[in-house]
């Protein structure tokens, strides 16, 4: 039976084209393996491809809000043949800049996905209550962790974003329209394919760790921790 509230998750309901020649899909009567079975997973791949924790990549509109700041900062996406970019090094103290979003995509380690929550209303009556949907948290924070690259110079990139909200050489705090950057995050499928999109609105950072504890005797590879703020996050549908 289709979905007609939400057409879009039809393809989950299946077809006799999803359903393959000897296969069965849960529910089905004529199926001999029941529920506990594996047979509707195995003989329907398409239906049933799980989504890989590692298979995502987050990246953020920097250009326009780089330029936007007046501080000297030139970012170009399409400019990846270098990688870098000048900088104003007498206020930020942080030379060349590299274009975040690649070494963002090659130095993540990990980050977390969007939340949505809904508020309770509770009205008592008598002996009982009854609950209604109030405020919307659409937005939110997470942590989020790169690689400390040395060559790609990984600290720099996000001590500099760090410093568009405050910056710690000079006492001066920064503006909104400067700091906070829209992003995307984009899950895939094992062959590449975008699976699913999130949208993020006014991005920023702050608690930033520059690798955390030097340990002699440890033999792992530093990285560069920091929280990141956002206004609000809804998933974008395919029309």
């Amino acid at each position: 039976m289709a979905n007609e509230r939400f057409p879009h998750q039809n393809h989950l309901h299946g077809t006799q084209s999803d359903i393959a020649p000897n296969g069965y899909l849960p529910g089905d009567n004529n199926n001999p393996n029941p529920l506990y079975s594996i047979d509707h997973f195995a003989n329907n791949p398409r239906i049933f491809e799980p989504q890989r924790q590692q298979h995502a990549w987050i990246e953020f509109d920097f250009g326009p809000k780089v330029a936007s700041t007046g501080k000297g900062f030139e970012i170009k996406a399409s400019d990846l043949g270098s990688m870098y970019s000048k900088g104003d090094s007498d206020e930020y103290g942080v030379g060349e800049i590299p274009d975040f979003n690649t070494i963002l995509k090659l130095a993540i380690t990990d980050f977390q996905l969007p939340t949505h929550t809904t508020g309770p209303i509770s009205i008592p009556r008598a002996n009982e209550k009854i609950k209604y949907a109030g405020n919307i948290q659409n937005g939110g924070s997470g942590s989020m962790s790169i690689q400390d690259w040395i060559g790609a110079d990984s600290v720099r990139w996000v001590q500099y974003w760090d410093n568009l909200a405050y910056n710690i050489r000079t006492g001066k705090g920064g503006l909104a329209q400067d700091y906070k950057i829209d992003g995307n995050i984009y899950q895939y499928a094992p062959d590449g394919s975008i699976s699913r999109t999130y949208k993020l609105i006014g991005c920023w950072i702050h608690n930033v760790t520059y690798g955390g504890t030097v340990s002699y005797g440890s033999d792992s590879a530093s990285k560069v921790g920091f929280i990141l703020e956002y206004d609000k996050a809804y998933p974008v549908w395919d029309k």
